[in-house]
């Protein structure tokens, strides 16, 4: 497929995200454009571009695949760097090629090279370049996609914009350049400038009223900024170093990266045709095999040797062709080495697991009791393995250039006796072993179990190692020796580790929302505080705003940048470290006091305020334009529908504006008069929202109209509403100062009755309402019906709004700390 690459290599741990969750790569996985690529600490993976690159992506690192086009004609390859480090070893590229790596503050563009791109945990982006020559520009000039948005005007902006690419600096081979979001200041305005014309340009091509051909005074534009950009370019924006040892030593792995035979897919040819018409024949390409091949070593710290190079520790993945020979070795301290070879083919495709033999065997104890357990903590949990153990029964060492002939290889069901070999002089003893709860994964030996339930005979005083593991439960381990005082029967009970981490971040109350993004949790308090954390409780970055009792206000994450504002001021911080891009202080018109926010827009933010929207530029915050609002101005936060901007009045009339001339393009009169801070929420075109005295109103926004109107009581009389609403497929949820009120989203009619005593606004979670209550709980009920699911105490009132971050939920508490819960471990 043209536009797919392939995994080819792992070892260790590597994610991939699939509909909106990390999952495990495996090997020979495609990967996509928009797909990304987690991979955790000791663990590296390959991912191929068919014949043109391969990449090696390191420990710690997330990027992902912006564009995958291998069409032989042209190829486009756009990675972006998030975290971590990412090794290319590009072929030489044809004419209309194109390979870049982009961090957030720069673009690395490439002809054919070997070369290195790291991103710093403060931000900033290391090139190191081994072979060739890697171009840098700002990160918001990658040509190729700004080409591509232009469309069918793509070939005009083409030849404006690869003048740029043409001078850009160059790093080459042997140097290396450190580069920061400041690096490309001098050029960033005029850059700027670039992207709205294109954005212009980009306009055009959308509305089929307009001319297609671009006029001459917009390409004249383009040309005379481009030329502006050329000229700065040209420079070095940091100091360029000869090649450290640390990046000799790293590029030295690009020597190792294999560019399997991955069939390249064919156009066809005029001259192709011709042969066909004249009956002659064209020659098919080569057939290739390929087969994944996979390892698991126990210990898992013993170091896997593939045809002479360390090739990870512990476990290997990889894809090989038909008929390679792989000659392994295993070596781990205190255990004795083994060798082993393989021809690659169907019938040795598949997953083998090996135990190495300890060089030394522990005294037997008889005093000691047959039964020892302890806790252990994540950091010892358990991996999985195969279904199988593999046995070598006679090791050789490894000779260049041959196969091992008397190697030999035989796999033992797990139903077998885990262990490697018998001992026929000591009595054998029935051992059953469970585990509790019952889906939980019990390993022997290090072997997964395929039930809760574990039988064997075993050679008395065999040791085994058992171990327990469950999402949401503490790991726990035993070791078990084997004698005639044991009884048939051993279990094991997990305890419940619904909390996975708790961390200080304020000595105020959190407030409005908890709002992740990446890999970070983002909180602010009533004092305006902005903290940033990470899921296992380490506080990655703060910052003290100006803006004080902002009890509903909490920060918005968006490209990268972190957005609050409240009472005083506008700040947008690098989401990442929390380095100040940009400050604005708010004038009595433009606070947000009730938690009124900025709203994300593709690459520009609306900042609204009493009587304007105001366009920005989401990366430095400039003004690019303002939207002037009907009637008698809003207090609300607007929201995007179809590229539409919605925006209610202090009347309750809801506009649905053109972002681009301003004009007001339908009007819908409502009763949910005077809305206050709140956004509209929009679910299945459908816009709801309430009025500050708990009018709520919903509207469908295809057909224009009212759908229904429902007037919010408790105890009898009206409430007040600030916060802003939630959905799920059937329902609509509104709180009011300690009052969750749920209502159906088609009919506006009560889904369950009130519920009382909440702490905090609720979050729909994977179709459950979860929110704090006035006892220190955690609640999740059934969206559908109020129904309670689960509840889990906690030392802290949940005051800010829980939200998801993978399986995990974050919770902000009254006292100012961020709680981080892993649902599967609450009974």
């Amino acid at each position: 497929e043209y536009k797919q690459a392939m995994i080819t290599f792992i070892s260790g741990e590597v994610f991939r995200h699939v509909d909106g969750e990390w999952v495990y790569a495996e090997i020979g996985d495609f990967l996509e454009a928009n797909d990304s690529i987690q991979v955790e600490s000791g663990s590296f993976c390959e991912i191929q571009f068919s014949d043109r690159a391969v990449i090696r992506v390191e420990e710690n690192t997330e990027l992902a695949l912006n564009t995958v086009n291998l069409n032989p004609n042209g190829a486009k390859i756009g990675i972006e760097l998030i975290a971590g480090t990412v090794i290319s070893k590009v072929q030489k590229l044809a004419e209309n090629d194109r390979y870049n790596v982009k961090t957030q503050s720069t673009a690395c563009g490439v002809r054919g090279t070997e070369f290195s791109v790291k991103v710093e945990p403060g931000g900033d982006t290391v090139l190191a370049v081994k072979e060739g020559a890697v171009a840098i520009l700002p990160s918001e000039l990658v040509v190729e996609d700004l080409v591509e948005r232009a469309g069918k005007n793509g070939d005009v902006v083409a030849g404006v914009l690869e003048k740029i690419e043409t001078a850009a600096f160059v790093v080459s081979a042997n140097e290396e350049i450190s580069l920061t979001e400041e690096s490309f200041e001098k050029t960033r305005e005029t850059v700027k400038e670039i992207t709205e014309i294109i954005e212009i340009i980009e306009a055009m091509e959308d509305d089929t009223e307009l001319v297609k051909e671009v006029p001459s005074e917009i390409v004249e534009a383009l040309t005379a900024v481009s030329k502006i950009v050329t000229e700065n370019v040209v420079e070095a924006v940091a100091p360029v170093e000869e090649l450290s040892d640390f990046n000799i030593a790293k590029l030295e792995s690009t020597e190792d990266m294999r560019m399997i035979n991955i069939p390249v897919a064919e156009v066809p040819s005029t001259e192709d045709t011709d042969k066909t018409d004249k009956n002659e024949t064209v020659e098919p390409q080569k057939k290739i095999s390929l087969h994944k091949f996979s390892l698991k070593i126990i210990p898992a710290n013993a170091e896997i040797i593939l045809n002479s190079k360390i090739v990870g520790k512990g476990s290997f993945s990889g894809i090989f062709e038909e008929g390679e020979i792989l000659d392994f070795k295993f070596v781990s301290n205190n255990f004795k080495s083994r060798s082993t070879s393989f021809v690659v083919s169907e019938e040795t495709s598949r997953q083998y697991t090996i135990s190495l033999e300890k060089t030394k065997v522990e005294p037997e104890k008889k005093d000691a009791p047959p039964v020892k357990e302890e806790q252990i903590d994540n950091s010892q949990a358990v991996e999985g393995g195969s279904s199988t153990v593999t046995v070598e029964e006679k090791a050789v060492e490894i000779k260049e250039d041959s196969v091992k002939k008397d190697t030999i290889v035989e796999e033992v069901s797990m139903d077998k006796n885990p262990l490697q070999g018998t001992s026929e002089d000591k009595k054998l003893i029935d051992v059953s072993i469970s585990i509790e709860p019952s889906d939980s994964l019990l390993v022997v030996n290090g072997e997964k179990v395929r039930s809760n339930i574990f039988t064997g005979e075993f050679p008395e005083g065999t040791s085994l190692t058992i171990k327990g593991t469950r999402n949401g439960f503490a790991d726990k381990t035993m070791l078990l020796n084997v004698g005639e005082q044991v009884t048939d029967s051993v279990s094991i009970s997990l305890e419940p580790r619904p909390v996975e981490s708790v961390l200080s971040v304020s000595e105020s109350k959190l407030v409005g929302s908890v709002i992740t993004g990446g890999n970070l949790i983002y909180t602010s308090d009533s004092k305006g505080l902005i903290s940033a954390s990470t899921p296992d409780g380490r506080s990655a970055w703060s910052y003290a705003s100006a803006n004080k009792s902002v009890e509903n206000s909490y920060p918005v994450f968006s490209n990268n940048r972190i957005y609050f504002s409240g009472s005083s001021e506008l700040v947008i911080l690098n989401a990442l470290n929390g380095k100040v891009i940009d400050r604005e202080a708010l004038d009595k018109n433009s606070a947000h006091i009730f938690g009124r926010r900025l709203v994300p827009f593709g690459s520009q933010s609306l900042f609204p305020s009493n009587d304007e929207i105001r366009v920005l530029n989401s990366s430095s915050g400039d003004l690019i334009r303002t939207i002037s609002l009907p009637g008698n101005g809003s207090r609300m936060t607007p929201a995007v529908w179809k590229n539409k901007i919605l925006s209610v009045d202090q009347n309750g009339t809801l506009s649905i504006i053109n972002p681009d001339n301003g004009v007001v393009e339908k009007e819908i009169t409502t009763s949910g008069s005077q809305p206050i801070a709140l956004s509209i929420t929009i679910k299945n075109n459908l816009a709801v929202f309430s009025g500050r005295k708990g009018n709520v109103v919903c509207i469908d926004l295809d057909a224009g109209k009212v759908l229904w109107e429902t007037q919010l009581v408790s105890g009898g009389t009206k409430v007040q509403v600030y916060s802003d609403i939630v959905s799920s497929n059937t329902g609509v949820y509104i709180y009011t100062k300690g009052t969750i009120h749920a209502l159906n989203l088609n009919t506006g009619k009560n889904l369950f009755e009130n519920i009382s005593g909440v702490s905090s606004p609720p979050g729909v979670i994977n179709n459950q309402l979860v929110f704090g209550d006035n006892n220190n709980n955690l609640v999740f009920i059934n969206a559908k019906n109020g129904r309670l699911d689960k509840i889990l105490n906690l030392d802290d009132t949940v005051s800010a709004r829980p939200a998801k971050l993978g399986s995990l939920i974050a919770a902000g508490t009254l006292g100012g700390k961020l709680v981080v819960i892993n649902p599967a471990g609450i009974q």
